[in-house]
């Protein structure tokens, strides 16, 4: 309302005094103070006493004077006067967005921008440079290796009084025609006498092929008086943290090869966990998926251990995804062997889900904080056991494959009265799932007892 008002009053004045120069100065609110405060990431405050703003104004005003008198002196050509000023203002207009627009990010490799470290005590203004530069190494080191990473480096420092403030300037950062990149690396280093802090930050800027990704902190500290092997420490851990987001991009698009061949130099039990994922997934798109399929379970099977303990929320959801796909690699496992193998594979796998499932129901009272993330983690247990005991079922014959598909009916079951009905969330796919694994098990005991009714008549017949 009040920016109405003020052009109506501008209006007023102009038509009045016939001072059509003056509506060029409306770029100076619309066009040319955005277009600084963005292009220098400038505050409202420090945009006022920007030398380019000050220079474009300047240049303005100075341009509706000019205005002003050719309007005065060609009277008669007040049209064609105009028509040139709408162009002119036209083609400043498109040259400001020209100057703005960002480059295109490329689509086969991470552009990583590292920052300066923002030094917390002063005896940490020598570290807050040489740790970003180790960094930089460690991710040069990458690229020899193969990994597709483009590295940038600026000066600028990420500040703010908390994370949240912190985090949005280094987005901003790393939004900057500048420091333009897809994931920014920056963060806080604090040295008091022995004792070296280091809370270093990967923040994601925009995804490369879609790859959905967490920003991630991580705390270092070092009370030795060498800090020379620890700031290696650092730099290498953060290049492999880079290195995996970039081999989780090329997972979600589906390039199976190369983020294999990023993963392999990744050592981590996350970085292994999506290796046999895409190992998985390519299993169904060769000749042999035999091979592939076992190359998976290896895999998956070095990173479970089922006395692990004391895991972090991190490593448990990790654990829980490693024994999901340890199952369903050996179900697809028990459908390319013999049948005698088949079922050792099969066994294999109602052992693990079941010690999982197990795992679950005792522990979920002790995690309130995480309860649903608990009870979202035991539905997929329940699936997961549910398909085994199905498939166990469907191949063992007489009493002993009727039980376990009683068994799997049960256990279906359950995950659709204990879990997702007490769920208040809209799961229509999961309960769909749970209802076509259920009606699965009922046709095929159905069959099963169709068959053992048949031979009952035949036998009585005969």
């Amino acid at each position: 309302m009040f920016s109405e008002e003020l052009y109506k009053q501008l209006s007023k004045i102009v038509e009045k005094y016939k001072l059509k120069q003056l509506y060029i100065l409306l770029f100076i609110p619309v066009v040319v103070f955005p277009f600084t405060k963005l292009f220098y990431e400038l505050s409202f405050h420090d945009t006022f006493f920007n030398w380019l703003f000050l220079i474009l104004v300047a240049a303005l005003l100075f341009l509706s004077a000019i205005l002003g008198f050719i309007f005065n002196k060609f009277k008669k050509h007040t049209f064609t006067i105009n028509f040139i000023l709408l162009i002119g203002c036209i083609i400043i207009s498109i040259y400001c967005c020209y100057l703005y627009k960002l480059p295109q990010l490329p689509d086969d490799k991470l552009v990583v921008l590292i920052t300066r470290f923002t030094p917390v005590s002063p005896a940490a203004e020598e570290d807050s440079e040489n740790i970003p530069h180790r960094i930089e190494q460690a991710l040069q080191k990458k690229q020899t290796e193969g990994i597709p990473l483009e590295i940038k480096r600026i000066s600028k420092q990420v500040l703010g009084t908390n994370k949240y403030s912190k985090r949005d300037c280094a987005i901003k950062i790393g939004s900057s025609k500048e420091g333009y990149a897809h994931v920014i690396l920056w963060g806080d280093v604090r040295k008091d006498e022995r004792e070296l802090y280091v809370t270093p930050n990967l923040t994601i800027i925009k995804k490369m092929k879609n790859a959905n990704v967490d920003d991630r902190e991580i705390v270092f500290s070092n009370k030795e008086n060498d800090h020379i092997d620890f700031k290696e420490h650092i730099a290498k851990e953060i290049s492999n943290i880079t290195a995996f987001v970039c081999g989780l991009a090329y997972y979600e698009a589906k390039k199976w090869d190369e983020a294999i061949q990023i993963f392999d130099q990744i050592p981590s039990d996350e970085s292994q966990y999506y290796k046999g994922l895409c190992l998985y997934n390519r299993a169904f798109t060769t000749e042999q998926p035999k091979q592939e399929l076992l190359s998976a379970y290896r895999i998956f099977y070095n990173i479970f251990e089922p006395k692990k303990s004391d895991l972090s929320k991190f490593e448990e959801e990790l654990y829980f995804g490693v024994q999901r796909r340890l199952v369903q690699t050996l179900i697809e496992l028990s459908n390319l062997t013999e049948p005698q193998i088949g079922l050792d594979y099969l066994h294999n796998a109602e052992k693990i889900s079941g010690s999982i499932y197990n795992y679950l129901a005792e522990n979920i009272q002790k995690n309130e904080n995480s309860i649903l993330n608990y009870i979202l983690n035991l539905y997929l247990a329940h699936e997961n056991l549910g398909m085994v005991l199905s498939t166990l079922g469907v191949m063992l014959s007489g009493d002993k494959g009727i039980s376990y598909l009683e068994d799997a009916i049960k256990i279906y079951s359950s995950a659709q009265t204990n879990i997702l009905q007490k769920l208040a969330l809209p799961l229509p796919q999961w309960q769909a799932a749970t209802f076509s694994n259920l009606g699965g098990a009922f046709c095929s005991l159905g069959n099963r007892h169709s068959m053992s009714s048949s031979f009952f008549l035949l036998e009585k017949k005969s």
